[in-house]
């Protein structure tokens, strides 16, 4: 009833049956409005597994349409670097997703517990982090909300490690895992070919935009497009991986504010400072790099 982390099944399966005649539910990982994340283990295989419980009692139409749409985008997602559905049960009473573990913690608690990364670090978790973004956009998926604490570790502090080099084995650029596609869109899928300077052409946003609109996703990671209410595109999510990339070499967002109305003029109004010293430990690349996204005209390819 699972697969192996990475080794993925051509297509989830859907049980019509207890998620208990497969899994030994264990210790809650999280909760939320509508139902609970607890760890599971598989009873044939032992593997271990999230298991993401849903009660139709406490969830209106609209949030289990929005929970059908998560599983429909899912199940089109098959990469090292996005977390994989193994399968979904539902039952007169709960909806069940199965999906694999990731045990390594947030990007966020990463960067907080250590005050920020090295550049190194930071380019290559970058690195994988776009690769999984090529694959989703390139299925028709705008995830919408990257962050940090959407970005887990699949094993502890192993692709943090000290010294790690951006050409590190294969194994260790698995390590970082893009969750929670709550509130990502599903459009036509590109035309365009699958590198990552493909992302945010206009005919690809073009492609995108249709139905994409208003504020969506977490204020500090927010693109200006979104902030100010219009259509958008893909591009929304390369801005999102600048912020990201930002707060990885500096510890803090790139726009600060108080409130999330402070913040969203802080992004409307570009006033982003590159002086930090932080930087003054980067190449001469890292800066520019960050412009190339953080930009409200013209974002660059990457």
């Amino acid at each position: 009833a699972g697969s192996a982390a990475g080794d993925y099944p051509s297509q989830p399966l859907l049980f019509n049956l207890r998620v208990e005649d497969d899994y030994v539910l264990g210790e809650q990982l999280g909760s939320g409005t509508f139902g609970e994340v607890v760890k599971a283990k598989c009873r044939v295989s032992g593997e271990e597994v999230a298991v993401k419980t849903v009660a139709k009692a406490f969830a209106d139409r609209a949030a289990l349409a929005q929970l059908a749409d998560e599983i429909r985008i899912m199940h089109r997602l098959r990469h090292p670097n996005v977390r994989a559905l193994i399968g979904y049960y539902e039952d007169e009473s709960h909806l069940h997703i199965v999906s694999d573990l990731c045990k390594g913690g947030e990007l966020f608690d990463r960067i907080a517990g250590r005050g920020h990364l090295t550049e190194r670090e930071c380019a290559r978790l970058v690195r994988q982090i776009l690769s999984a973004l090529v694959m989703c956009h390139d299925a028709g998926v705008v995830h919408r909300d990257i962050k940090p604490e959407n970005l887990l570790f699949r094993t502890p502090r192993s692709a943090s490690a000290a010294g790690a080099s951006a050409s590190a084995p294969a194994s260790s650029l698995r390590d970082i895992v893009l969750v929670d596609f709550g509130l990502a869109h599903l459009a036509s899928p590109s035309s365009s070919s699958s590198s990552f300077s493909a992302l945010s052409s206009s005919d690809t946003c073009a492609q995108q935009t249709q139905r994409m609109h208003g504020r969506t996703g977490s204020p500090y990671y927010m693109a200006p497009e979104c902030v100010r209410g219009e259509q958008y595109g893909s591009a929304v999510d390369v801005w999102a991986v600048g912020a990201v990339t930002f707060q990885c070499l500096t510890g803090y967002p790139p726009f600060l504010g108080d409130d999330p109305d402070e913040i969203f003029q802080s992004i409307l109004q570009a006033r982003v400072r590159y002086d930090w010293p932080e930087f003054e430990e980067c190449g001469d690349l890292a800066v520019p790099f960050l412009q190339s996204l953080l930009t409200q005209i013209g974002r660059a390819h990457v």
